[in-house]
C-alpha cells in the first residue's frame, strides 16, 4: 500500500543517491543537529471521490535543507539546491505491494523559498487510488462443459 512513509521514503532515497554524505532526517530535528542535512516531511494528504470506487489523492511533501553553519555563500548553495531537486525529485520510485515492485510517481507543483537560511522545497505527488465496493462479487470461475453428444 502506498501512503506518505512510501513516499517519504521514496524521497530519502533519492537524495541519498544523489547526496550520499548528507544527513537524510524524517523525525523532529533535535536542537543542534549536524548541518549540513535534509529533513523530509508530509504536510498534507487531500484526497477526492471521482466514482464509485475510483479517488484521487494529492500528497504534498515538503523536503527542508539546512547548509553547513560556517558556509559563507548560504544563500547560493540554497539556490543551488532547490534547483537540483527540481529535476531530482521529479519522478520518484515508490515500493509497491510484496513483491518488491516499485512505480514510478510524477512530481507536480514543485516550488522552493528560502526562509531563515532554510530552503524549503515542496512537491505533490498525484496518484488514483481505485477501492474494492462492498457487496460486488468478485469475479467467479466460469466451467465450460465441452462434453457434447453427437446427433439428436
Amino acid at each position: 500500500m502506498i501512503n506518505g512513509t512510501t513516499i517519504i521514503d521514496a524521497i530519502i532515497a533519492k537524495i541519498y543517491g544523489a547526496y550520499p554524505n548528507v544527513s537524510l532526517r524524517d523525525e523532529t530535528i533535535q536542537q543542534g543537529s549536524e548541518r549540513p542535512f535534509f529533513y523530509v516531511e508530509q504536510l498534507d494528504l487531500t484526497q477526492w471521490k471521482e466514482s464509485s470506487n475510483k479517488y484521487d489523492r494529492l500528497y504534498q511533501m515538503q523536503v527542508s535543507y539546512e547548509v553547513d553553519i560556517n558556509a559563507t555563500d548560504t544563500n547560493t548553495q540554497l539556490n543551488n539546491m532547490g534547483s537540483d531537486l527540481m529535476d531530482l525529485l521529479s519522478t520518484i520510485d515508490v515500493e509497491y505491494g510484496t513483491h518488491e515492485l516499485t512505480l514510478p510517481i510524477i512530481g507536480r507543483h514543485m516550488d522552493y523559498k528560502i526562509v531563515d537560511d532554510v530552503m524549503q522545497f515542496f512537491v505533490s505527488y498525484p496518484m488514483r487510488v481505485y477501492k474494492q465496493l462492498d457487496g460486488v462479487a468478485k469475479q467467479e470461475q466460469l466451467t465450460i462443459n465441452t462434453n457434447t453428444k453427437n446427433g439428436g
